[in-house]
């Protein structure tokens, strides 16, 4: 049998057992990162698609802009401040443009 991968490995750890590619597991994030380029469509998933209100674990989660920064164009400044409306109205952290670069920060 071979190794886990270390993907295989965290999920293993989060989930209290062995698990392998292809299962599906369900466990409790550390951090949620939301990159500013899907974050009109995690908002929209989230509000009219699963109905969420609340977060219980607001510290949780946070939206960074930094794909499309700055913004090119009226629709994607108007998407980056959607998700601030969202991110304050929610309490959620904001890693704005030149706060770092999502995948290191």
């Amino acid at each position: 049998m071979r190794g886990q991968t270390l993907a295989e490995k965290i999920l293993s750890h989060a989930a209290g057992k062995a698990v392998r590619a292809g299962d599906l597991v369900v466990v409790d994030c550390a951090l949620v990162m939301i990159v500013d380029s899907v974050a009109q469509s995690v908002i929209k998933t989230l509000t009219k698609e699963l109905g969420v209100t609340k977060f219980p674990h607001p510290e949780r989660i946070t939206f960074v802009i930094d794909h499309v920064a700055p913004a090119p164009t009226v629709q994607v400044a108007e998407g980056q401040a959607e998700l601030r409306r969202y991110a304050r109205q929610h309490n959620l952290q904001v890693f704005e443009v030149g706060r770092g670069i999502c995948h290191q920060v």
